[in-house]
């Protein structure tokens, strides 16, 4: 399980600690300064890759964590990623508050690393499909953007209703081309016939 973190100064200490007790217990942990940290490395593409966390830990003292709003920043950044907090409560509220952010569990400081472990794999396993559904349409729009402007063309005619010999006559090209262009469309869209490629594509592009 790989797991990132973000703590609050005053549990940086605290967390580094927690950290050789997880990845003891197999986690893959990658601690970062801050939130704008952890910010800047997903919105330039570290989520993307194979090192991409599949939770959030958060650590500090939950009045905090609560007034800084970062649950919520963290869930508009991606929807999919569930987040973990892990510290001290000040007042049961700021504990209520996180979870109403959008926390998937709140957890203090004095859990054994089997109960936070535990924690982050439960959130892991509901947020499950959730990260599916990402993968699946990250995928579909590469395969969108990789079509030439030419395939890009008979698409869109495909997309319009329009046969293979209309689509020749519209972009005076000959059929056999809109044939072999419309086979490279479908192909890179893994698709079995039209209408999955029409579904792909609606998809792709955000339409219901």
């Amino acid at each position: 399980m790989k797991v990132g973190a973000i703590a609050s100064p005053e549990f940086a200490a605290k967390t580094t600690a927690l950290r050789s007790q997880l990845e003891a217990e197999g986690v893959q942990f990658r601690p970062y300064a801050d939130f704008s940290a952890w910010k800047s490395a997903h919105t330039n593409g570290h989520s993307q890759n194979g090192s991409a966390e599949e939770a959030l830990l958060l650590a500090g003292e939950f009045g905090e964590l609560a007034s800084r709003g970062w649950v919520a920043q963290i869930l508009e950044t991606d929807p999919s990623l569930p987040v973990v907090a892990w510290g001290s409560p000040s007042r049961l509220a700021d504990a209520v508050k996180l979870m109403k952010q959008g926390a998937a569990d709140v957890l203090e400081e004095a859990e054994p690393a089997s109960a936070v472990v535990a924690s982050l794999s439960s959130a892991v396993q509901q947020s499950a499909p959730q990260r599916e559904a990402k993968r699946r349409l990250t995928d579909l729009k590469q395969k969108l953007a990789s079509l030439t402007a030419a395939e890009r063309a008979v698409l869109e005619a495909l997309l319009a209703g329009s046969a293979n010999k209309q689509i020749a006559q519209d972009l005076q090209i000959g059929l056999r081309t809109v044939e072999l262009r419309r086979a490279k469309v479908m192909r890179k869209f893994e698709a079995h016939n039209l209408a999955e490629l029409v579904k792909l594509v609606c998809e792709a592009r955000g339409a219901s």
